[in-house]
């Protein structure tokens, strides 16, 4: 009995000493994104491109927020525009990504005016839309007992309306806010 206590607990050491040695297929990608750069660190759509796969694996942000806004220095395209675009929507940094957005149709047009831009137009009316339906988002979050959730919504809802707005009255979203606290 003794023997087999002595071999669970090998085992289960063994065990929680491999996972955290194992290497992390997240950080595989990063370190990708990494060896690409260093390879071609003038390339502006390598640049991009892995600035794009550590922003889709949410890993290693600072360094893929300088190599998009390096690629964007070299060569300003509508592609690493869309890149930092995606980026702040995914923060619900939505007014960012409209700007970048906005950019990218300027600079697609630029370089060629039949340029499709169908697909950015989408993007920022959905982003538009999210800063619109944020008040909203939040009374459903509340409505379900999310609070931080629901918090959260109405702070942004309040930013969205700043923005839009200095003077803009948001006093009901900060008794809403207050009551949920």
């Amino acid at each position: 009995m003794k023997n087999l206590k002595t071999s669970i607990a090998v085992l289960v050491a063994v065990a929680i000493s491999a996972s955290a040695f194992a290497s992390d297929p997240e950080s595989k990608t990063v370190e990708k994104a990494r060896e690409a750069v260093e390879s071609s660190s003038s390339n502006w759509k390598v640049l991009a491109e892995s600035a794009q796969k550590c922003f889709k694996k949410d890993e290693n942000i600072d360094q893929a927020i300088e190599w998009i806004n390096k690629s964007i220095e070299i060569n300003p395209d509508p592609f690493n525009y869309e890149i930092k675009g995606d980026y702040y929507s995914s923060k619900k940094q939505y007014k960012m990504a409209v700007e970048q957005y906005y950019n990218a149709i300027v600079i697609g047009k630029e370089q060629n005016f039949w340029h499709d831009n169908k697909h950015l137009q989408k993007k920022i009316w959905e982003s538009r839309k999210a800063i619109e339906n944020l008040e909203e988002l939040g009374a459903f979050y509340q409505s379900i007992g999310k609070r931080e959730q629901a918090i959260e919504a109405y702070y942004l809802a309040i930013v969205a309306k700043r923005e839009k707005n200095v003077n803009a009255d948001v006093r009901d979203l900060q008794r809403k806010i207050s009551y949920l606290r």
